[in-house]
């Protein structure tokens, strides 16, 4: 919406990530003051000793990052995909200070592209060397791929409650694929589209009990926001939007204490929700080119 007000500039780039901040500010105080009460209820309980096996792990985990990180400083490290629409899509966005229609018919430029409206914000920095912007897009990517590590043990501790799940983040790095070109941090959309996955599949199980309405809508933006990333995480959206459907199915003909209309309705806000938040993709292309 920003990008068709034409309002990208200097001003998008300093006060935009500040408006975000001060949005998420009053949750994020609550959560710290949760985080106070934890830390001094754990000043209480004995230490753990960490097991040799787990300093081990540990270890092998942050010769990992560091070794993945070690080819995102370099900005020639950049995959083919950056160099020929990611950036190239991001930087004509922040040149024309918004978004406008490729009116040469570039095909790239029709393909979902989230990440090129991330690497847009980078983009927008005035006053430096395009290196500096290409290596401020590289850590916006960066930091996702640190939140889905963050994702990564949420998640399997909340599958398998019952144990320690703090390491798990470093099971990513038994892959070694991830060190290698096309895998690893090349400023593209497959790690924005992986930041997607342990956010969905979280969302489906705190939806699934009783498909609530905010916990619906929730898992409908995280879906939206994944198919606005690439077409191919329709690999992350058909198993969650199967699963929600089949269990509307059974809530509406097996669920006790909730009205039977109640999954249909909060099925067709799933489906308003994607619609509305994938409309950046299909409703463009549909506008500007005749074809979503």
């Amino acid at each position: 919406l920003l990008g068709l007000l034409h309002i990208y500039g200097l001003a998008y780039f300093l006060l935009y990530p500040l408006a975000l901040f001060l949005f998420g500010a009053y949750p994020l105080f609550k959560l710290a003051r949760r985080v106070r009460r934890a830390l001094r209820f754990a000043r209480k309980v004995p230490a753990r000793r960490r097991s040799a096996l787990g300093a081990a792990i540990l270890g092998f985990g942050v010769l990992a990052l560091g070794l993945l990180y070690l080819g995102v400083l370099p900005p020639e490290n950049i995959s083919y995909d950056a160099r020929w629409y990611h950036l190239p899509i991001a930087e004509h966005y922040a040149a024309v200070h918004g978004v406008e229609p490729f009116v040469e018919g570039w095909f790239q430029g029709t393909l979902p592209h989230l990440s090129s409206f991330l690497y847009t914000w980078g983009m927008g920095w005035r006053w430096v060397h395009v290196v500096d912007k290409v290596m401020l897009c590289s850590h916006v990517e960066l930091s996702l791929f640190l939140w889905t590590l963050y994702g990564v043990t949420v998640l399997a501790r909340r599958m398998v409650p019952r144990r320690p799940m703090h390491l798990a983040w470093v099971a990513v790095f038994l892959f070694p694929c991830i060190f290698v070109y096309d895998s690893n941090l090349g400023t593209t959309a497959d790690h924005i589209a992986a930041f997607w996955a342990p956010a969905i599949l979280l969302a489906l199980m705190r939806a699934w009990p009783r498909l609530g309405l905010r916990e619906s809508l929730l898992l409908g933006a995280l879906l939206a926001a994944a198919i606005d990333t690439k077409y191919q995480c329709v690999s992350l959206v058909v198993f969650p939007s199967l699963a929600y459907a089949c269990r509307a199915v059974w809530l509406m003909v097996r669920g006790r204490g909730t009205p039977r209309w109640m999954p249909l309705a909060t099925g067709a806000a799933v489906v308003a929700t994607i619609a509305v938040l994938w409309a950046p993709h299909w409703l463009k292309n549909l506008v500007w080119y005749g074809d979503p």
